[in-house]
Parts: structure tokens; sequence; C-alpha cells
């Protein structure tokens, strides 16, 4: 039951945004009493938060296909980022602004919790960059994804920049894509088209 109330939860909020579904809302959606609900969850912020880590656990099954592929590491590195992009600003855009807006505590515990995992899986293709010539020698691995963590995470959690002009494609272009052509070989840079333009990816 408390695996059921998780993923209904998450898909209600994904759909609607976390400020719509109360927790009333829920409780109809599900057909059970609030006692049941409150058997496994505190309150709503303990749901969701069971909510964002599931989500997170997705979002990494989706990284190891990608990172299983024969790709070069210039395209797994730039495809890591690009899924996690669309994720933010994809149709679960209304999810993440209530997410990074209203709870941001709850993502920060989320990102916590996954940030050993993520340097196990990324370290290894930028190390696998820099021996294959792709990425340039003398490249700190664990540094650079920490550039690259850095500006993305301005990109998804400023609340300075989320104007009307904000365009976190864009962003995400002349930001997190310039630093990884900084970081390529001429070898590097063959695999990596960078196109500026605010249209697409």
């Amino acid at each position: 039951m408390k695996e059921k109330i998780v993923k209904t939860a998450l898909k209600q909020f994904l759909k609607k945004g976390i400020r719509d579904i109360t927790v009333p809302k829920l409780i109809a959606s599900l057909k059970i009493s609030s006692k049941t609900l409150y058997k496994y969850f505190e309150n709503k912020e303990q749901l969701l938060q069971e909510c964002v880590d599931l989500l997170y656990r997705k979002l990494f099954q989706d990284f190891r296909e990608v990172l299983s592929t024969n790709a070069d590491p210039v395209s797994k590195i730039k495809s890591i980022f690009t899924i996690a992009l669309e994720r933010d600003f994809g149709v679960s855009s209304k999810f993440y602004h209530d997410l990074n807006y209203y709870y941001p505590e709850v993502q920060n515990n989320a990102i916590k919790h996954i940030a050993k995992e993520s340097g196990l899986l990324l370290v290894p293709v930028v190390v696998e960059g820099i021996r294959e010539g792709y990425f340039l020698n003398g490249l700190d691995p664990d540094t650079s994804l920490r550039a690259i963590n850095i500006l993305y995470t301005y990109i998804t959690r400023n609340k300075e920049e989320s104007g009307a002009n904000h365009d976190p494609h864009l962003m995400f272009k002349q930001m997190v894509m310039i630093h990884i052509r900084g970081m390529c070989t001429e070898k590097g840079l063959k695999h990596l088209e960078l196109d500026l333009t605010p249209k697409s990816l």
C-alpha cells in the first residue's frame, strides 16, 4: 500500500504540481481513508520526500542506460545533463517549480542522497574521456563535474532567474554546454555539436 500511495502521489504531483494536490484530494484519488495515509506518512512533506526519492531513482536508471551505450564520453556527459534538464523543464515544469520554490529542503535531501552515486557514475566517464583523448589532460574529473553541477543548479534553482525572460534551455547551452566544450580536446569537440540558439538542445 505504501508503494501504491507513493506512485499515485508522484503521478498526481507531476501532472498538476505539488501545491494543487492536497492531502484530501490525494486520499480521494486513492480511495483510502486519511488514517491509512497517515499510517505510512506523518505529513505531506514526508510523502513528497518519498516521491522525490522515487523520481531520482528513475532518473538514475535513465542515466545508467545512457552510460551503458557505446557512445563516446563527451556525448554521454552531454546526454546525462540534457536528460536532467528535460525532466526539470519538460512536462513536469510545474512540479519542479513548486518543489524548488516551496519545498527546497525536500529536493536538497534527495540530492544529498544521490551525490555519491552521481560521482560513482560520472567520474569514470570523464576519466575514460581523458584517457582516450576526448577531454584535456590534467583535467580533474571531480572538480569539472562539480562545476557543471554548480552551473546546472544555478539554472534550475535560482529564484532571481525565474522571470519571463528566463530561458533555461538557452542558459543551459550558454553555461553548461560551454563548460563541457572547455573540457574538450579537438577530438572531443568533434563529438559536441554546440548550438547556442534558444530553440532546441
